[in-house]
């Protein structure tokens, strides 16, 4: 089998194999990233600011060609179902070993790195979205804080993956669900995300030591929990913050 995914077919929601969708995903890319209010049009002017810094344009090109490098490693067959679990994964710890070969920066190795890891993200929440009709302010947060800077590249490329599969059972109106779910993610960032990242934390490593706890990876997950909270507006205070903390850990 080849690396490159020459020859690995894909589900019947695509219509080339892994190699010549790689190919057609750069191809979108090239028209996304010269028209992209084409594609995303609540977004257009912004996402012309976010790619006039030309290394953007550069690490998205290259997303695009190497976001399913992943597949074939990750290819497996239950009957005549094909599936490639975990290749965002695997294709972004490939990538690395090829960015080293090429001795590229580690800025432009990282973040195409993190693309190709993330890629499938918007796909996950738009069948979430699908079924639900909205995405909750966690999904939002997890999305926002793992894709730091780059949110709108990540949707960017989910177009270009999206576009570049048109095989007979993909769901219809991919791309307006992507366009539709990004806006969603807009609003639920700036309204719910970003304000609670901004503030003060409510709790501290202080006050869980103050709760006679011993500093360790399990601080994380508690002060994750109360930001968690606080962007589904559960929790609004210290006192409240902290009655959370209590529950998380009685039902640990």
């Amino acid at each position: 089998m080849s690396w490159t995914g020459a020859g690995v077919m894909q589900p019947a929601s695509h219509h080339l194999d892994v190699l010549d969708h790689n190919l057609e995903a750069l191809r979108w890319m090239e028209r996304i990233v010269a028209q992209p209010a084409d594609f995303y049009p609540d977004q257009g002017e912004d996402l012309v600011q976010y790619l006039a810094v030309d290394k953007r344009v550069v690490w998205l090109k290259w997303a695009a060609l190497f976001h399913d490098l992943g597949k074939p490693a990750a290819l497996r067959l239950a009957g005549e179902r094909i599936t490639f679990y975990n290749h965002e994964r695997l294709g972004a710890e490939l990538f690395a070993a090829v960015a080293k070969r090429l001795r590229w920066s580690r800025e432009k190795h990282e973040r195409i790195a993190s693309f190709v890891a993330l890629h499938m993200w918007p796909f996950h929440l738009s069948n979430v979205r699908r079924k639900r009709g909205a995405v909750t302010g966690r999904a939002c947060l997890k999305m926002y804080k793992a894709a730091d800077d780059e949110l709108a590249g990540l949707f960017l490329l989910a177009m270009a993956d999206s576009l570049a599969g048109q095989g007979p059972e993909k769901p219809p109106g991919m791309e307006k669900e992507l366009a539709a779910l990004y806006t969603q993610v807009l609003d639920v960032c700036k309204t719910q995300v970003a304000p609670v990242l901004a503030g003060p934390r409510l709790v501290t490593g202080k006050d869980l030591i103050a709760m006679g706890l011993v500093p360790g990876p399990l601080f994380k997950d508690i002060l994750a929990e109360v930001e968690k909270a606080q962007v589904e507006g559960k929790v609004h205070d210290r006192l409240q913050a902290l009655d959370r903390v209590r529950r998380f850990l009685a039902d640990r």
